[in-house]
């Protein structure tokens, strides 16, 4: 029997666990990801109101970060 509803089908399903992530300050607003084993942060999403934080590729979905550089994050200067 078909379920009609106006809802995806994937809400109504079953969702899994997702692995938690970690907000971190950069020179533009927020950075959002998760770290690995080898000290890496990869970025997941940028949380800014600057048009330039999109436009920079340090900070794209899926780069990857050194851990070591969050010291570093600074609203007037980023060391790469």
């Amino acid at each position: 029997m078909p379920f009609h509803s106006i809802v995806p089908t994937e809400a109504l399903l079953p969702q899994g666990e997702v692995e938690p992530t970690q907000c971190h300050a950069c020179k533009y607003g927020f950075i959002e990801g998760r770290s690995d084993e080898s000290g890496m942060f990869g970025v997941n999403r940028i949380m800014s109101t600057d048009p330039q934080a999109y436009l920079d590729p340090m900070f794209s979905p899926g780069s990857m970060i050194p851990l070591a550089n969050f010291g570093s994050f600074d609203k007037n200067d980023l060391s790469r």
